[in-house]
């Protein structure tokens, strides 16, 4: 897909700051007429200075996607490093079933997801986390990875929040984002 209709995309994404520039970087990985890049196009160093809150989540079969990769920042903010683990294993249990209809319309129609949650520590429960999930094609030719850009309310200097524990136990959204594509009809909710 040329330039012109990335910025035409981006400008109806109405993206702004690391998440257009996120969106750019991952745009300007696909050739020419395609709506999702291939992993082998895919340079992760070219995300620059987003690394640290980056996140790759791999699908291993129907219903099952695990953490790949987790950038260094948000390793820090989750205390953890959950790499191998199933990615909506923090996420609140009413909300699973809808996450992973999104996740799997997603890999066979490809848009991006927009995810908009609230985040509870084991110290403090009033973070935000928002979130631009895109598509990747695998060498079998499937959407099989998700590459996240994650925007999460910092603590506060000399803040001990402690673990994660739950994302969306009082908030959570997500939106289907064309990146050219269209999008498919939304699951029902929980």
């Amino acid at each position: 897909m040329g330039a012109r209709g990335c910025e035409h995309m981006v400008e109806s994404l109405r993206l702004e700051g690391r998440f257009k520039d996120f969106f750019d970087i991952w745009a300007s990985f696909r050739r020419e007429g395609q709506h999702v890049p291939d992993w082998e196009q895919v340079r992760p160093m070219a995300f620059g200075n987003l690394l640290p809150d980056v996140t790759l989540a791999q699908k291993h079969g129907p219903n099952d996607y695990r953490y790949r990769l987790l950038g260094s920042g948000i390793n820090e903010r989750m205390g953890q490093d959950p790499v191998g683990v199933d990615i909506l294993s923090f996420l609140a249990s009413d909300h699973r079933r809808y996450a992973d209809a999104w996740l799997e319309l997603a890999a066979a129609h490809p848009c991006a997801l927009l995810h908009e949650a609230s985040v509870e520590y084991q110290k403090v429960h009033h973070k935000s986390y928002q979130a631009l999930n895109l598509p990747i094609r695998g060498g079998s030719g499937e959407i099989d990875t998700f590459i996240y850009y994650n925007l999460m309310q910092a603590p506060k200097l000399g803040e001990d929040t402690g673990e994660l524990i739950s994302v969306g136990k009082k908030a959570f959204v997500i939106k289907p984002v064309d990146i050219g594509a269209g999008v498919p009809d939304a699951p029902k909710p929980c």
